[in-house]
């Protein structure tokens, strides 16, 4: 984690004039709960790695968030001295602060359309005219909720981080530093001559 983080921040602090003083500061959570010991004694763990493997599980075994958050109020009722965050919520904003967020975005019922850019404030498709929300039985609710939603996870944001760790920069950089050297030997798409024309296109 010290090192994920460490390639982050100094990603980050080159587009920094003062040297990466401002940038840092947003990083600052995630470093107080990478130093903070699970609970006292335990080297093992993080806060911050703790944190990370629930998350994961929580991805693998498909649970949602509510289900999480009894889970994160069961470990504070019998562990009183660990510091864990209060939800799902809290823990998402602090994984997004690593680069591992999405935009939702809500997609029509029979899958035709987006409610996205200039859709987004749509309530029914423009293609089926079927409504964006489910219809609630019980409205005390006092929240719509839509038939699907898409998980959009961007990919710039994500090519950055690949790029800000130093030990994964190397293979991302290959098809422009491990070029055959030989003209009649292909051993990758970036020898052919489909790519070198591309890329005298668009240098």
């Amino acid at each position: 984690m010290v090192d994920v983080l460490g390639d982050i921040i100094s990603d980050d602090a080159k587009g920094d004039p003062d040297g990466g003083q401002l940038s840092n500061k947003q990083y600052d959570d995630l470093f107080a709960a990478l130093r903070s010991e699970l609970y006292l004694g335990v080297s093992t763990f993080s806060l911050l790695n703790f944190l990370v493997k629930l998350m994961h599980l929580k991805m693998l075994n498909k649970w949602t968030n509510k289900s999480f958050d009894e889970l994160l109020k069961l470990l504070k009722l019998a562990f009183p001295k660990i510091d864990l965050v209060e939800s799902h919520y809290e823990a998402k904003k602090l994984m997004m602060k690593m680069g591992l967020g999405y935009r939702s975005i809500h997609v029509c019922k029979n899958d035709y359309a987006l409610f996205w850019k200039e859709n987004s404030l749509k309530e029914t498709c423009l293609a089926c005219s079927e409504s964006r929300w489910k219809l609630q039985s019980d409205k005390r609710l006092g929240k719509n909720v839509p038939h699907k939603v898409l998980c959009y996870f961007p990919v710039g944001p994500r090519l950055k981080q690949l790029f800000a760790t130093l030990k994964i920069t190397k293979f991302m950089r290959w098809h422009s530093m491990g070029k055959s050297k030989d003209n009649d030997v292909m051993r990758h798409p970036v020898d052919g001559k489909a790519w070198q024309e591309f890329d005298k296109h668009h240098p």
